[in-house]
């Protein structure tokens, strides 16, 4: 009998690891199977006289470009979780007579710090000018930390302070007795102008482009006597320290004449705009029902068990047969790549490696 099939598979997946089923997908395009064995041969007077075959290795690949939205997590080896998760949005607008924008969003999912603005050409060209407008909320988040385990050496006429670098910092400021004497950049200072025997107070506070970070606690640091050259290293007590926990940083303000902004309830309220100015506004909203998979670099998929069913015709009767293909042990290969077009839609390539089982990798069923 001759036969003729023009179908792509449908497969069944089943997890191996846990017995479920966990896709059924009907909508692929084209399923092709593969399986080689490589040859090693050798030769006598150069010519072939004996070949052995490797063990035989295979592929099952399905193109779809319409698919189930599970297929995604579980190529990725996550699942689909269903909640509430931050999402990135954008809002362009024109200012009227209020200088206000209200967003779409609820108001109280929006968190100030993560909103940036910047004015557009137009809305027509949403193109952006300049820097972003200062925003304080993220301005505080990103200010530097305070500065821990201060230390102040002291000899006669110097007195040199060490600290650890602080994440973020542009620069340290040094204060004796809480006048600045030091901007740097390095995280030591030498102060010569102090008097022996003389009681001095020093505290250091990092910066950077946000504004600067909170008082580091109070080192009470004494001179030593006249001629005295060898150092004498002073810390903070620990009610210095326990006192500077509440110390908080300060903003960089913007200059008096600079377009800033408000945002109370979801509503941004501009001063120092004009009417007819348009902004883009940028923000994270907390969005209730949303569906989530992670995309982790050291997860992968299961392995899985899959039948894939289709029909073959034969050419004399014209009858219909069921066949099945069942692959013992199928695992998705690592790679997945999608690529999304204006003109196309994406197309999904999806590659598995089949494994074999006792020395066989499948059965080819024809029903009756």
């Amino acid at each position: 009998m001759i036969f003729g099939i023009k179908d792509a598979a449908d497969l069944i997946l089943v997890n191996k690891r846990t017995g479920n089923i966990d896709l059924y997908i009907d909508y692929a395009n084209a399923t092709s199977s593969e399986f080689t064995s490589e040859s090693v041969s050798a030769t006598a007077k150069g010519v072939t006289a004996i070949i052995w075959d490797g063990n035989r290795s295979g592929t099952l690949t399905l193109d779809a470009e319409v698919f189930d939205i599970n297929l995604i997590p579980l190529l990725l080896g996550s699942e689909i979780k269903s909640g509430k998760s931050d999402i990135m949005q954008r809002e362009d607008a024109e200012l009227d007579a209020s200088l206000a924008i209200r967003l779409e969003g609820d108001g109280y999912s929006i968190k100030p710090e993560t909103v940036s603005i910047f004015k557009l050409n137009s809305l027509h060209d949403p193109s952006h000018v300049g820097a972003p407008l200062h925003n304080d909320s993220k301005a505080a988040l990103n200010l530097p930390a305070q500065v821990k385990d201060v230390a102040v050496s002291m000899t006669d006429t110097t007195a040199r302070i060490t600290f650890p670098r602080v994440a973020d910092a542009k620069g340290y400021i040094v204060l004796r007795n809480g006048t600045e004497v030091a901007d740097t950049q390095s995280n030591e200072y030498t102060d010569t102008g102090v008097t022996a025997e003389t009681v001095y107070v020093y505290t250091v506070r990092a910066y950077n482009d946000f504004g600067r970070g909170p008082l580091s606690a109070e080192v009470d640091a004494t001179a030593s006597a006249s001629g005295v050259t060898t150092p004498v290293t002073f810390t903070a007590t620990s009610a210095k320290k326990l006192a500077s926990a509440g110390n908080t940083g300060e903003v960089n303000s913007p200059d008096v004449d600079e377009v800033t902004f408000s945002l109370v309830n979801g509503v941004v309220q501009f001063t120092n705009a004009l009417p007819g100015e348009a902004y883009a506004v940028y923000y994270m909203e907390e969005t209730d029902n949303v569906q989530t998979f992670e995309i982790s670099a050291d997860k992968f998929a299961d392995n899985y068990e899959i039948f894939a069913t289709s029909m073959m015709k034969e050419r004399d009767t014209g009858r219909n047969e069921l066949i099945q293909i069942h692959y013992l042990n199928a695992k998705p290969q690592s790679n997945l790549s999608l690529t999304m077009s204006a003109n196309e839609p994406t197309n999904f390539n999806v590659v598995f490696d089949l494994i074999p089982v006792g020395g066989k990798l499948g059965d080819f069923h024809i029903l009756p």
